[in-house]
């Protein structure tokens, strides 16, 4: 079993050993759940959507699919907490 230490802001750091063997990577997403005698973290696995539009893409249009991806996000995570 592994022990890691909760920091300020409530923090925990995932050990290298984990995060190799469930490849998580800076930025990735993980999934907490709650149950009666703990916390499970999973890796969150969703795939990323990505554009190919054969042009460029104005600022406005990087900033709403972000907002979207975000909304997403956060549904899928209320979601998982309601059940």
């Amino acid at each position: 079993m592994l022990v890691t230490k909760v920091a300020c802001n409530y923090q925990i750091a995932v050990p290298a050993s984990v995060t190799r063997s469930i490849e998580i990577r800076e930025g990735g997403m993980l999934e907490v759940e709650v149950d009666g005698i703990g916390v499970l973290i999973r890796k969150l696995n969703e795939e990323r959507r990505t554009l190919r539009l054969g042009r460029k893409l104005s600022p406005e249009e990087i900033e709403r699919s972000v907002e979207e991806g975000n909304e997403r996000m956060r549904v899928v995570i209320v979601t998982n907490i309601l059940i």
